[in-house]
């Protein structure tokens, strides 16, 4: 957790040079991994917003709800984003278009493992009423729409959770959900609130409960 925290405090260092401030929304558009945990935590860190979108959404429906959610940062490692769809802005390969910036996350990354800890950096702010992150529905009837969710459910919810499906700092968590489904990070938010190991697998071992156990 002490490593964690050290990256994370980079990451949104890294972020804060690029332009993202307060309540600005953030689209973690990659594989559940942890890379994908330390930037969800490096967001808020920042009292931004994050919003998660599965690696195989479509990049239609990724431009549409990045415009609609009016995103000023999209992090991705999906080469058809980073290579066809936007012209390269600075040398560590980010790119933009009218609206928002594209953050290659494997960049970020080297990034972060060549940073030093910044030990003046400021502490989180975050409100209770403060926007956690956006969750964008199917769309199967129309468009997607984006529902905000704030911090001030979420903690009583994990805790709960927590307390019910007794889960300590000795206990392993399974992340098994797409970060696209808003029940995901309630395996992300337990483990993280209750000190506990959170394994992320393989979808070819979570289809093997064999293997998995």
């Amino acid at each position: 957790y002490s490593e964690l925290n050290k990256r994370i405090i980079n990451i949104s260092r890294i972020l804060s040079e690029r332009g993202i401030t307060k309540e600005d929304v953030v689209i973690l558009w990659m594989e559940k991994d942890p890379e994908y945990i330390e930037c969800l935590l490096a967001t808020w860190r920042m009292t931004a917003i994050y919003l998660p979108l599965d690696a195989k959404t479509p990049i239609e429906r990724v431009n549409w709800i990045a415009r609609d959610a009016n995103a000023k940062v999209i992090i991705t490692n999906n080469e058809l984003l980073l290579r066809h769809r936007f012209d390269e802005l600075g040398t560590d390969n980010s790119k933009e278009n009218e609206k928002h910036i594209i953050l290659d996350l494997k960049d970020l990354m080297s990034l972060v493992n060549l940073s030093e800890q910044n030990k003046d950096c400021d502490k989180p702010n975050l409100q209770a009423d403060n926007t956690a992150y956006i969750i964008y529905t199917s769309g199967s009837t129309g468009n997607p729409k984006g529902v905000v969710v704030p911090h001030e459910g979420i903690v009583n919810f994990l805790k709960e959770q927590i307390k019910v499906f007794r889960v300590s700092s000795t206990s392993k968590v399974l992340q098994y959900l797409s970060i696209g489904f808003d029940a995901s990070f309630s395996e992300i938010g337990i483990s993280l609130l209750s000190g506990a190991e959170i394994r992320i697998e393989t979808e070819e071992k979570i289809k093997n409960p064999e293997r998995l156990i």
